[in-house]
């Protein structure tokens, strides 16, 4: 349907066109006679003047008598011919042509427009009827490709999903195997006989994450410690890398480990701050040792006290540990009780009257207790 109505159209302006340029050689051919027409007037006024301006100057000859006689056939002719013309049907005939021509036309021209309308209703009518639905279908279509491509898009993020947990699984476990490599290649120089791997070992042993160490690794860093073949700073990055390990296994060894020399001050000072973090109360029985252990308990037991203002809790508990306080003489803990309210109560960090309800200050006056 569609091609016959572009075929008709096309015939349409075909016949107009040709029915256009027939009209137009017709209208051509009759200005050409009003021209001829026009001449033929001018001819004859020249003509008439020229006999005019001969008869006044009495020039006449023989020749000249000729040559007016020639003029003047010349003149009836053209009168004649132009009388033919003007009083003739021929002109009014190709009038009445041009006319009927131009009628004709104007007929073709309200023929065409009520043509051109029928087209645009069926152009609508094959819009509604044809392409509308098909728009419709195309809609449809699109429709359904868009969500074929958003769950190919879902489908294909799931893949990405499980390939990158895989890959992190096996990534996690290449990476913990390389990690136990590592561990036992250390592991190896720290437990042997020489001091430069030794020591680098240990170093390196530091920069690791805390979780690569597993109960069997850490049963064997306290070996090493315990076997007394380190330094006291070799020693110390030891057990800071343990007490980073939240395990309890590492607490209950704390708990009962006191093998540190008295000369191993920073590792000690390690413990404690360790004890202070996580429970003064559970390593009470190893400070104790420590203090005691130490050349001159009474400065180990004030050294302690001296980081515990910031820590009030912890500060009384040592106050009042009644085995550590009773393990002191009567010198050490009047020394002590001295210390105390010389220094942290002047300096306004505890308050005496807390201090007057301790253990150790009603050991050192019994007499304001029997009071």
């Amino acid at each position: 349907m569609k091609h016959l109505l572009s075929l008709f159209f096309c015939l349409t302006i075909i016949s107009f066109s040709f029915s256009q340029t027939k009209s137009g050689n017709d209208s051509l051919d009759i200005i050409n006679r009003i021209n001829i027409l026009e001449n033929n007037n001018i001819s004859l006024n020249i003509t008439f003047e020229s006999i005019n301006e001969k008869i006044n100057k009495n020039t006449i000859d023989d020749s000249i008598l000729k040559s007016l006689i020639l003029e003047h056939k010349l003149l009836d002719s053209l009168i004649n011919t132009t009388i033919k013309r003007i009083d003739g049907d021929e002109l009014q005939k190709e009038i009445d042509t041009a006319q009927s021509i131009i009628n004709a036309q104007d007929s073709f021209i309200q023929i065409f427009e009520v043509v051109y309308g029928m087209i645009a209703v069926l152009a609508l009518f094959a819009y509604f009827f044809n392409i509308r639905p098909l728009v419709k279908d195309v809609k449809k279509s699109l429709k359904k490709v868009e969500d074929a491509r958003i769950d190919l898009e879902d489908e294909i993020r799931g893949f990405d999903d499980i390939v990158n947990e895989k890959l992190k699984e096996n990534f996690e476990v290449y990476e913990k195997k390389q990690k136990t490599i590592l561990l036992d290649e250390l592991f190896l120089d720290i437990e042997s006989n020489f001091p430069n791997q030794k020591q680098l070992a240990i170093e390196k042993l530091a920069t690791l994450n805390p979780n690569v160490f597993e109960s069997n690794r850490i049963d064997r860093l306290f070996n090493v410690i315990d076997s007394n073949l380190l330094f006291e700073r070799e020693k110390s990055i030891i057990v800071e890398v343990l007490i980073e390990i939240d395990s309890p296994q590492i607490r209950r060894y704390l708990q009962s480990w006191s093998n540190v020399s008295t000369e191993e001050n920073e590792l000690k000072e390690t413990l404690y701050n360790y004890y202070i973090k996580t429970g003064f109360n559970s390593y009470l029985p190893v400070i104790s040792k420590f203090i005691h252990d130490h050349i001159s308990p009474l400065i180990e037991f004030m050294n302690l006290l001296s980081k515990l203002p910031a820590h009030p809790k912890e500060y009384f508990i040592l106050l009042n540990d009644k085995l550590l306080i009773n393990s002191l003489d009567t010198y050490m803990q009047k020394e002590i009780l001295q210390y105390i309210f010389d220094g942290d109560v002047i300096r306004g960090v505890i308050d005496a009257k807390e201090i007057s309800t301790t253990y150790l200050f009603l050991i050192v006056n019994p007499k304001d207790v029997n009071s």
